[in-house]
């Protein structure tokens, strides 16, 4: 099962929600990545996993917010002012 958790900067008070690091769920595997074009922060998937085969697919890392492909791994800093980010605990559970 896959989770995520809330996150708030120290200084600007912006909210995001992400995995911060590669969780895993039942079917795909999702990292926390940073877009360049728009600055949105979360979730991309990277990997599906197939139960019938046991075959995995790679996935390039999109941004949810533009559709852009010009993403990094989110390194915890907010995408407003880079400041760090404080862990607020747990978001959501997925599967």
């Amino acid at each position: 099962m896959g989770s995520s958790n809330n996150y708030k900067c120290k200084n600007c008070d912006l909210f995001i929600s992400a995995s911060l690091t590669n969780t895993v769920g039942m079917n795909t595997k999702v990292l926390a990545i940073k877009c360049n074009d728009c600055n949105f922060v979360g979730d991309s998937i990277i990997e599906h996993h197939s139960e019938f085969n046991n075959k995995i697919t790679s996935v390039p890392p999109v941004c949810d917010e533009c559709g852009g492909k010009n993403v990094i791994k989110w390194d915890g800093k907010c995408p407003k002012c880079s400041s760090d980010m404080i862990d607020g605990g747990l978001f959501m559970c997925w599967d």
